[in-house]
């Protein structure tokens, strides 16, 4: 079981973001497509104290522009154990 899970984790790209900003922004995500398209991977995982506006527009471009998808999670979300809906 978890062999698998560490598999399953290899298979999605993860990022986590510095935490010198309460927001995480627009350009902070663009690395993190880069290696999404480089691996030639569908999804990747993002985590952040939180997004601004343009931000979550990027994430909705990109996924729209290269079907390929990003799910932004909080550190709020997972300390209230509320990730499991984006997870499905």
């Amino acid at each position: 079981m978890l062999q698998r899970a560490a598999s399953r984790h290899r298979r999605h790209p993860n990022q986590v973001a510095d935490g010198k900003e309460d927001k995480t922004r627009k350009s902070q995500f663009c690395g993190f497509e880069a290696v999404l398209m480089r691996e030639k991977r569908t999804k990747g995982y993002f985590v952040a104290f939180g997004y601004s506006e343009d931000a979550m527009r990027e994430i909705d471009a990109f996924f729209r522009r290269e079907h390929k998808s990003i799910v932004a999670f909080t550190v709020q979300e997972i300390l209230e154990g509320e990730i499991a809906r984006k997870l499905a």
